[in-house]
């Protein structure tokens, strides 16, 4: 669970940083160019879906509710 969080806050922050922090974003756009910030920018991207994943897969599914029997059928007609 630990790792999904992190990976939506990376995830988050990546997208965040070009409004919060156009000084940070111009920083690395001068020292890098705008290919190099393109690529950093989907390396980080990718990285956190991969941390999401990653989260997803180690965590145990829980059924968050029980239905009543009596609506099972109900639930599974088409």
């Amino acid at each position: 669970m630990t790792s999904r969080v992190v990976g939506v806050l990376l995830f988050a922050c990546v997208h965040f940083i070009p409004s919060l922090a156009p000084s940070l974003k111009a920083n690395v756009l001068t020292k890098t160019g705008e290919d190099a910030y393109k690529g950093i920018f989907s390396l980080l991207l990718l990285s956190a879906f991969g941390v999401i994943i990653v989260g997803w897969r180690s965590v145990v599914p829980e059924p968050i509710y029980l239905p009543f029997p009596a609506l099972h059928k109900v639930a599974l007609s088409r």
